[in-house]
């Protein structure tokens, strides 16, 4: 029955997918002063853009009607630079800690030791990448006081936040997973995080920009029908378009938005 009941947790923990690198790193992360830095910096960075935001608003309007709908709008910037923060903060976050997870295992010799038991290959690459991506959810868990704060304000549907808050975590974890991969065959921290950036900067701009010249130029396909399918595989042109959507809000009501997509 015990060893039934550790099954049980065996299974439920994640153990078996992660085995113990996941809990020697988590010990590790608490212990490193960089993370305590890097989220002390990352609160800085969300206050100071907060602050700068909210010195906008005019104290001198006495109307209530303007304060009530200028309250809206800004709760939608502050919503939109909480989040576009979090989205760009997260991913150099990730690179940044995934950058050395293998080259520092194979500088100090530890990668043959962690080799020879009965821990996997995978194991190692799953609780390394998993254990970075619970230090960005608690980066992510820091701002989503605030968000909640400036909802407030009104005019800020959750749809947004939970649209955002996803592709924030798939983008991040694709960065980390790179830095990652590089980092198995690069020591230095400086040239994993160019390599992750190169390709980034060729899969989401370069090959998007060629597929539509080609399709354009080459075979004659109207690039209008292409751009949506394209841009659906972008992750930051899906947050350009949702903070798009978000904005139009402030000037179309919700019921014509959804008259002009259905008609489009």
């Amino acid at each position: 029955m015990l060893m039934r009941g550790q099954d049980i947790y065996y299974w439920i923990s994640l153990g078996w997918l992660t085995g113990p690198i996941f809990d020697k790193e988590l010990r590790v992360s608490s212990r490193r002063q960089r993370n305590y830095v890097i989220r002390a910096i990352y609160v800085a960075v969300l206050a100071v853009l907060l602050f700068f935001v909210w010195m906008t608003m005019p104290v001198r309007e006495r109307s209530m009607a303007f304060q009530s709908h200028h309250l809206a709008y800004l709760g939608r910037v502050l919503t939109v630079m909480v989040t576009w923060s979090q989205f760009l903060l997260c991913q150099i976050v990730a690179v940044v800690m995934l950058s050395t997870a293998i080259s520092d295992e194979i500088y100090h010799k530890t990668l043959g030791a962690l080799m020879t038991t009965p821990i996997s290959g995978f194991q190692i690459v799953a609780g390394k990448l998993l254990s970075k991506l619970l230090q960005l959810l608690l980066l992510i868990g820091i701002s989503l006081p605030v968000l909640a704060m400036v909802r407030v304000f009104g005019g800020i549907p959750w749809t947004y936040v939970l649209c955002s808050l996803c592709v924030t975590l798939s983008v991040s974890l694709l960065a980390g997973s790179l830095s990652l991969y590089y980092s198995i065959s690069q020591r230095r921290a400086y040239i994993v995080i160019v390599e992750t950036i190169v390709t980034f900067v060729v899969v989401f701009a370069l090959i998007p920009l060629f597929a539509i010249w080609f399709a354009d130029d080459v075979i004659n396909v109207n690039e209008r029908k292409l751009i949506p399918y394209v841009m659906m595989a972008n992750p930051y042109a899906v947050k350009a378009l949702a903070t798009e959507w978000l904005m139009l809000m402030s000037i179309f009501p919700i019921e014509k938005l959804n008259r002009h997509a259905l008609r489009g």
